[in-house]
């Protein structure tokens, strides 16, 4: 089987460790309790490979979900002076590389609460053209993008005051956020990157439309 192509909209320049491959399908990551970093493993693998691995202390499997976007890269590891290649690891026999830091984290809430958490992290996420964009309007008016799905794609109803907003794109949009980026996860890791700020949006905001879709208007 042929290694999977890399998006058109990733810069040349981007180290391959600091990818993520085939980003909708599933992916693990590992929290190191004694330091507080997350480790991703950038490769994809199955529900029955991310049951049966078992990682040593420090380190716990933190969860596995799918990415909402087309494709996703970090521009460096929390703590790096510059972009570059990620800090990578082996962790019981798999390749990581370490790419958060939550700054806040205590627990997620119960229930379907969402859980809000800044997160030292240097993520883009991008969608390609022709893709619907999942975004949701918080009550204070920021845009989040949508950032994972459920492993299993089961969906947890979003709070009252969220407004949802898709908009499907004419052309590749990525976002690249500064660190420390704000993410609402909720208990089956579906979860929202933002505050998006207004001229990153495809659309224009003031312009969404009586709806709950709005087509790109989006000019790099």
């Amino acid at each position: 089987m042929s290694a999977p192509q890399r998006h058109r909209a990733i810069p040349a320049s981007v180290p391959e460790e600091n990818v993520t491959v085939s980003p909708l399908d599933l992916h693990m990551e590992m929290f190191d309790m004694r330091s507080g970093n997350v480790w991703l493993c950038q490769q994809p693998l199955t529900m029955d490979e991310y049951r049966a691995f078992k990682p040593e202390p420090p380190y716990v499997k933190s969860g596995i979900a799918r990415s909402a976007m087309s494709f996703a890269y970090f521009r460096r590891s929390p703590g790096a002076v510059a972009d570059g290649a990620l800090e990578r690891r082996q962790i019981a026999g798999r390749d990581f590389v370490r790419v958060a830091r939550p700054v806040n984290f205590r627990g997620l809430q119960p229930g379907n609460a969402p859980t809000r958490l800044e997160i030292d992290k240097h993520h883009v996420i991008g969608f390609s053209a022709g893709d619907c964009v999942p975004f949701v309007r918080l009550p204070d008016g920021q845009y989040y993008v949508q950032q994972t799905v459920a492993a299993d794609h089961s969906r947890i109803d979003l709070p009252e005051d969220w407004t949802p907003l898709h908009v499907r794109l004419t052309q590749d949009w990525a976002l690249a956020l500064e660190a420390p980026a704000t993410v609402h996860f909720f208990s089956n890791l579906q979860s929202y990157q933002g505050p998006v700020p207004a001229e990153c949006m495809p659309i224009d905001p003031l312009c969404e439309g009586s709806g709950d879709q709005a087509e790109s208007t989006f000019n790099p």
